[in-house]
């Protein structure tokens, strides 16, 4: 992630007075492996999800993109599962890449 932002996110084409990028639009969109639990400030992770997303939110503010949501899915880890949970976790998949279409439609 960090070397694709390094390349792209270029003055002169993300940022700048010729900026190419300006004005379009943005959706933040992650899933993780571990559980909503684990993002909480007594979790594993000992951050909330909204900890990670500062640093998108802030490249959005510099190159003056139209931020349109952010989004997330945790526990999308199958390692391990049986086929049960398997089939949950895919239709948990389906459930969310619905909804960023749905941003997506109305934007």
């Amino acid at each position: 992630m960090k070397k694709w932002i390094d390349d792209v996110f270029l003055y002169g084409f993300a940022y700048g007075s010729q900026a190419k990028i300006k004005g379009k639009k943005l959706l933040i969109s992650i899933s993780t492996g571990a559980d909503e639990n684990s993002y909480k400030k007594e979790g594993f992770m000992q951050h909330e999800m909204k900890d990670y997303f500062a640093g998108f939110e802030s490249t959005a503010i510099l190159c003056g993109l139209d931020l349109l949501k952010v989004m997330y899915v945790n526990g999308m880890n199958s390692i391990g599962k049986d086929e049960a949970t398997i089939k949950q976790l895919k239709e948990k998949a389906i459930t969310y890449a619905d909804s960023v279409i749905e941003v997506l439609k109305n934007a």
